[in-house]
């Protein structure tokens, strides 16, 4: 019924969504700590076994479809997750530079010597973790 282009397509978004959706389900049932710059709220338990059963109920959607159309796992190694995960943060990182914020208006021309530090040390770090990843098997 797919042609093998379709259904690579449908088996990448099947795949996302699943993701998505345990991804979801696992902030639902085990809410993160607070961060240094951010506190978590949780949903009210009202709406928790509620957005459960409608999560729950895409998995077997989405399950459906895998069999219907005999949709292939692909293995997942949780190293490449983690590089596109730095990768992001390296782009992000380098987008508050000082010379970056000028977009935002005037900045202090001291600012490149107390902020511009941390952040190059950060973007190094983020390097660091994707090196270190990479060299796994």
């Amino acid at each position: 019924m797919l042609n093998q282009y379709q259904k690579s397509a449908v088996e990448i978004q099947m795949r996302l969504l699943d993701a998505t959706i345990r991804d979801v389900l696992r902030l639902i049932r085990e809410p993160p700590g607070d961060g240094i710059l951010a506190h978590v709220r949780p949903l009210a338990i009202g709406h928790r076994a509620r957005l459960e059963g409608i999560l729950e109920a895409m998995a077997a959607e989405v399950a459906a479809v895998v069999g219907e159309f005999d949709l292939q796992p692909q293995d997942e190694a949780v190293s490449r997750r983690i590089r596109a995960e730095m990768a992001e943060a390296w782009s992000d990182l380098h987008e508050v530079l000082s010379k970056k914020l000028r977009r935002y208006g005037k900045v202090d021309p001291l600012l490149s010597k107390s902020l511009d530090p941390h952040l190059h040390r950060l973007i190094q770090l983020t390097m660091e973790v994707s090196h270190l990843v990479e060299e796994e098997p």
